[in-house]
């Protein structure tokens, strides 16, 4: 009878050999997690922030005023648009307040929705464009006129510098406009600077 212990000893060898490479690319591919969408804006998703500037009323509304912003928000979904392109979207809420003259002041509260587009990377800066739309109530008044409540509806593009490990964001509003909805209603162009805190 042929002794076929070496044969069998040969065919383990080699089947043990064959299957060892399947199983460590199969443990690197559970192992290895899919890429992030937006890895960058998405690191820090929370926000907080403040601003100030002026606002100047048209359309039969106020004259020139003093304007303090602050805000806070979320971001809860992120897409990679190209290699160094990322789009976060976020929702928030913002608070606004106007001091004129005449004793004229202005109070508003808003749920906001942005889109922040990251259109450049530099590593340990980042600039990130902002278009945004606020919509909620407004409370205005003065020394000459009674208070009044309306509708106040806001647009808003915003430019930011992010630095510190993407921890603090500088930025300009050069672009803000407000329709405040009551009796006729009126708007106004504000033009603010603040800074804000992404946690």
């Amino acid at each position: 009878m042929k002794n076929h212990r070496p044969f069998a000893l040969v065919l383990t060898l080699g089947l043990a050999l064959s299957i060892a490479p399947a199983q460590v690319h199969a443990q690197d591919a559970v192992a290895t997690p899919a890429p992030a969408h937006a890895a960058v804006l998405m690191a820090r998703p929370f926000h907080v922030g403040a601003g100030l500037g002026f606002m100047s009323g048209f359309g039969g509304g106020f004259g020139f005023s003093f304007r303090l912003v602050e805000h806070a928000g979320y971001r809860f979904v992120g897409f990679d648009l190209a290699s160094s392109l990322e789009l976060a979207l976020w929702a928030g809420v913002s608070l606004g307040q106007a001091f004129g003259d005449f004793g004229f002041y202005g109070l508003s509260f808003d749920g906001t929705f942005g889109a922040d587009l990251m259109v450049w990377n530099g590593g340990d800066m980042q600039l990130v464009v902002t278009p945004m739309l606020s919509l909620g109530a407004v409370v205005v008044g003065g020394t000459s006129y009674g208070a009044d409540a309306g509708f106040h509806v806001q647009f808003a593009a915003q430019a930011e510098l992010v630095m510190v490990d993407g921890l603090l964001g500088v930025w300009l509003r050069p672009l803000v406009f407000d329709g405040f909805v009551r009796d006729g209603g009126f708007g106004s162009y504000s033009f603010l600077a603040g800074v804000t805190f992404h946690l």
